[in-house]
């Protein structure tokens, strides 16, 4: 049974999570994809939260609550 991939929205743009290959892939652009850490992975998917049935991390607005001024992009 297929899975469905968690989206992670990021400067203004939306990113598969793809743990099989310990990617982040754009929606839009499968072409514009990076390699990423399973713990990275694992940090993302626990400051998401679900709108729909979709697993939405907004980074942009985790930055801005974040005291110590941690940079993700």
């Amino acid at each position: 049974m297929a899975k469905k991939l968690s989206i992670l929205r990021m400067e203004g743009k939306d990113y598969f999570i793809d743990r099989r290959l310990n990617q982040i892939r754009n929606v839009k652009n499968p072409h514009d994809y990076e390699d990423v850490s399973p713990e990275l992975i694992d940090f993302w998917e626990n400051h998401c939260r679900l709108e729909g049935d979709e697993l939405v991390c907004n980074l942009d607005n985790f930055k801005n609550d974040n005291k110590k001024g941690t940079v993700f992009s």
